[in-house]
């Protein structure tokens, strides 16, 4: 470490004295602490004190202001009785039927009769489903055996057989005539008039119960719409009709009227014989106290 040598002062005012230059002047710092004082907070007495002051002052501020508010209304509500009018009122609407029933018809056989003709003179049987066969090519039975009387010369014996074709459907609906067969030598078949009855399967929507129902409903929400808003003497009649697909309803009601007060308002009115009795509510005004100084 390298030595500082002091400077010497040659001054007579001041006396020789020894200066130190040193490399680096140090700072003194000076600290200082001490604690807070505790912070209390509000007791729950003081709380309740401010809150009884805040509630004080707004019910002065309430009466205040009623006080300063005049003619203040007062409510009455009463019933009275007045005579009812009757009047009647009536509507009708129509509702298309939608059918929703199906019913299923299997095809039927066309029917007619033989006449059997016979020209021996002993008598002859014809067995029950006896086939025939028209000049189209259509079969015919028989339904029952039969006996034909024999011939009296000139005049032949004859019987009368019912019979009905194998095809289902209106072919089996053969014009008179269609047949003419012989049977053996001495029997001759024709059938003299048309058979009728033959028909095809088809099916056939009905109008069922519920659609009836469903109908009517849709009838009756039309007919609220345009009953008047009133009083009713007691519930509409019913009145219902149907023609064809269509669904006619009517309603036939009666109506209670009656005057109204002038003043007041209304809360209800029911009807008993021929008085409505009315509750009212109507606004009274009451007078306003002035303190006296």
């Amino acid at each position: 470490m390298q030595n500082i040598q002091p400077d010497v002062i040659d001054n007579e005012e001041f006396p020789a004295e020894e200066v130190w230059y040193p490399e680096k002047e140090m700072e003194t710092v000076h600290l200082y602490w001490y604690a807070e004082p505790p912070q209390h907070p509000l007791s729950r007495q003081a709380k309740g004190t401010i809150l009884v002051c805040v509630e004080l002052v707004l019910l002065l501020f309430g009466i205040v202001t009623l006080c300063l508010i005049p003619n203040t209304p007062a409510w009455t509500v009463t019933t009275i009785a007045v005579p009812a009018h009757f009047i009647p009122r009536q509507w009708t609407v129509m509702v298309a039927l939608v059918p929703t029933g199906i019913q299923h018809y299997p095809a039927t056989y066309a029917t007619g009769t033989l006449t059997i003709y016979n020209g021996s003179a002993f008598m002859q049987e014809l067995p029950a489903h006896f086939l025939v066969t028209t000049s189209a090519g259509l079969e015919i039975t028989t339904e029952q055996a039969v006996l034909i009387a024999p011939a009296n010369s000139p005049i032949l014996g004859t019987a009368i057989v019912a019979s009905h074709a194998l095809v289902s459907g209106t072919q089996g609906n053969i014009p008179a005539g269609a047949i003419n067969q012989t049977y053996g030598n001495a029997l001759y078949l024709k059938n003299l008039t048309a058979f009728a009855g033959g028909q095809e399967a088809y099916t056939k929507q009905y109008v069922t119960a519920g659609d009836q129902a469903k109908a009517l409903e849709a009838a009756r929400q039309q007919l609220r719409l345009k009953q008047l808003p009133g009083l009713l003497a007691h519930p509409c009649t019913e009145h219902t009709r149907q023609d064809n697909l269509d669904l006619w309803v009517t309603w036939a009601c009666e109506y209670a009227i009656y005057q109204v007060p002038k003043q007041g308002r209304i809360l209800s009115a029911h009807l008993s014989g021929n008085m409505v009795f009315l509750t009212i509510r109507s606004v009274e005004h009451l007078p306003v106290t002035h303190g006296v100084k």
